[in-house]
């Protein structure tokens, strides 16, 4: 997407991937020249152009919600791994707006209370609610209900012997989801007592059906009880986001998932939060809008795996260290004899019924796994995921205390360990994701002085205290080194003096090195001669 028109310029798809592909191809030969137009980045990718209803859109929401089952676990033992660059990038290495992701964290100054807001529009269920249907297909009892003001909602349940567990950490999730910048669905904390609970005149379930469905759920405090309201999403499904390629009845859709960088990143941010049952069935595409007006809108749903729910009640405790199956783990316990124990068999459940398999200890973020392999997390590259760790970045300690006070975990120990681990994992994360690029961003420039700052400097406070290397190449549009440079630095700003050159167009190589880095990739950034001004930053290559 690197300065591309929008989409009122109708370009064609075939246009649109050809300009890509060529980038691509210039970038993987090294003899020739990568150059980025001398104009504005783009902020705003322009994909909701006005489309018709797709033929396989269901007109009964409520329908497809009751009705949609996960899929039993498919044995993979080959995936293919596409090493592509991402697409939906812009000339400066970021992700526009779209209909697929919102510039949040890192982008915004979002306060706690806002994150805590997050996609707040109706707020949670209003009291009494009807009950329509009755959803028990996977053993996860839930109910869709409409609340007093006719606003459908679908309550979520902790499991019977766990009070807690998937509520709170479904609710926290949701909102750091929102804060990576997805489309979520609005979930909200509901408390409720039974005679809050009225059957719809339109139902076909009775009062037995639901105070069955009660008791197989954490039983009420206070004769209240718990459940996580998510407002059913305005818009006709289309159901879960193909992993590969593209959704051939959506004309916006621009670019193969695959190589989308906000599908990429949910290596790093499902990492981080311990979902390793992301994949398709967290993804949901909608049609919102008018008939004949509207446009594809995606989202990310249903975080109850979260935070090691799954982990914690079914005994896996592998869940985020191994594929539910895999080639290369049956060939080594074979040759090993299977003696050579795991870090994951170290692991226990915590000792709160509110807190799920989640612990920083044994976290290795390079090695955290999903379950099910998602193609769109196997072809992610080290800029995506250092893209993804510099949001995490942005959460302070502030936002996740917010985050989880609001949760109500029912023990105050329960809620200091998962902000404890919170923040171990997020320091973890940065540590590795930092290390596999070189982590330079460009800052400003004057007239004769360029600055720049070492991310992982900024935000790891063990980096500053030690030496780091930059070698620091200058290169003409012909690719043709015109200087170099060598600081030793503890600090995180970078100070390069201009060059003289008569170049309009000129290229900065700030590779970084110590005993941590894990890359000898350069990261590149384009300039054009603005004189008299100073020169403008026109591309970023990590």
């Amino acid at each position: 997407m690197t300065n591309r028109p929008d989409r009122k310029n109708k370009i064609s798809r075939p246009a649109h991937l050809a300009i890509a592909l060529g980038v691509l191809i210039a970038m993987s030969c090294s003899h020739r020249v990568v150059r980025f137009r001398a104009e504005k980045p783009v902020w705003y990718f322009n994909d909701i152009s006005p489309i018709p209803v797709p033929k396989d859109a269901i007109k009964d929401r409520l329908s497809y919600y009751a009705t949609v089952q996960d899929p039993p676990p498919m044995v993979q033992p080959f995936y293919v791994t596409d090493h592509h660059q991402a697409r939906d990038i812009n000339s400066l290495d970021h992700v526009p707006a779209s209909s697929w992701f919102m510039p949040r964290m890192g982008y915004q100054d979002i306060t706690p209370e806002q994150l805590l807001f997050g996609p707040t529009e109706l707020g949670p269920p209003r009291s009494p609610v009807q009950v329509l249907r009755v959803r028990d297909i996977t053993g996860q009892p839930r109910l869709f209900v409409r609340d007093s003001r006719g606003e459908l909602y679908l309550l979520k349940f902790d499991p019977r012997d766990f009070p807690a567990l998937a509520t709170t950490s479904s609710f926290i999730v949701n909102r750091l989801f929102w804060g990576f910048g997805y489309h979520v669905p609005e979930d909200h904390l509901f408390f409720f007592e039974r005679k809050d609970l009225k059957i719809s005149p339109e139902s076909r379930i009775d009062n037995v059906a639901v105070d069955s469905l009660l008791t197989r759920i954490a039983p009420p405090v206070d004769h209240k009880y718990r459940a996580l309201a998510s407002r059913i999403i305005p818009g006709l499904p289309l159901g879960p986001t193909p992993e590969r390629g593209i959704r051939p009845n959506d004309p916006n859709d621009y670019f193969a998932h695959q190589h989308r960088r906000v599908l990429r990143a949910l290596r790093v941010f499902a990492a981080f939060v311990n979902m390793p049952d992301i994949g398709s069935d967290n993804t949901l595409d909608m049609y919102v809008g008018e008939p004949g007006k509207g446009y594809i809108k995606h989202y990310l749903v249903d975080f109850d795996d979260a935070f090691g729910t799954h982990a914690a009640l079914y005994q896996r405790r592998w869940a985020g260290y191994n594929h539910i199956f895999s080639l290369t783990d049956i060939i080594h316990n074979f040759f090993t004899l299977g003696l050579q124990v795991q870090p994951w068999e170290y692991i226990r459940n915590t000792p709160w019924p509110s807190v799920g398999a989640f612990e920083s200890t044994y976290f290795d973020p390079g090695k955290w796994k999903e379950t099910q392999p998602f193609e769109p997390i196997r072809s992610s590259q080290p800029s995506d995921q250092y893209w993804a760790a510099k949001i995490i970045a942005h959460f302070e300690k502030a936002h996740l205390q917010k985050l989880i006070k609001a949760a109500q975990y029912p023990s105050s120990e329960a809620a200091a360990y998962v902000l404890e681990t919170c923040l171990a994992r997020k320091q973890k994360i940065l540590g590795e994701f930092f290390n596999r690029v070189s982590p330079v961003e460009f800052v400003q420039a004057n007239r004769d002085t360029l600055f720049f700052r070492d991310t992982r400097k900024q935000y790891l406070a063990g980096s500053r205290h030690m030496l780091t290397h930059y070698r620091i190449e200058i290169y003409d549009n012909k690719n043709e080194k015109i200087a170099t440079h060598h600081q030793n630095s503890f600090y995180d700003f970078i100070r390069i003096p201009l060059v003289s050159t008569s170049e309009d167009y000129w290229v900065i190589k700030i590779t970084t090195r110590d005993q941590e880095m894990k890359s000898e990739s350069p990261a590149q950034f384009h300039f054009v001669n603005n004189e008299p001004n100073p020169p403008s930053l026109v591309g970023v290559i990590h």
